[in-house]
């Protein structure tokens, strides 16, 4: 996960939006699919998905993280 480029950021503070740079992962998500039987074409779907995590910081105890994840512009499922 990368920040967006304005942000500077600290291990004392994650908020902010988190993109997926699948550039920089060495898994290949398809094959780990193929593995535990998914079917071809929602494998496709999954391993073109672009996924964001929104994390908010209230305080220094608490974060909540909103993951969302959306293939070729079709809004996705967002988890809380």
């Amino acid at each position: 996960m990368a920040p967006s480029p304005s942000q500077e950021k600290t291990l004392a503070n994650l908020a902010g939006k988190w993109n997926l740079n699948k550039s920089l992962s060495t898994a290949d998500i398809a094959s780990i699919l193929a593995i535990q039987g998914t079917s071809t074409m929602l494998r496709h779907a999954i391993a073109s998905a672009s996924v964001t995590l929104s994390i908010s910081q209230p305080n220094d105890n608490e974060y909540t993280i909103k993951q969302t994840a959306t293939a070729a512009g079709i809004p996705g499922t967002t988890e809380r």
